[in-house]
């Protein structure tokens, strides 16, 4: 889950979902690694790189 606060992330990982905060160095790394991507954020400018992080196939 992509988040831009902290504090929301707990609730996700207390459900076993990997968590990071949406500016995080290490997202372009992640680009292409992920079977679902999910938002939490609400803003429009995550939401639309969320495709970049799935994985192809």
């Amino acid at each position: 889950m992509l988040e831009r606060v902290d504090d929301h992330l707990q609730m996700a990982e207390e459900i076993g979902l990997t968590t990071m905060i949406a500016e995080d160095s290490q997202l372009a790394e992640l680009k292409r690694s992920f079977d679902l991507a999910v938002d939490a954020t609400g803003f429009s400018n995550v939401v639309e790189k969320l495709p970049d992080y799935i994985a192809n196939g």
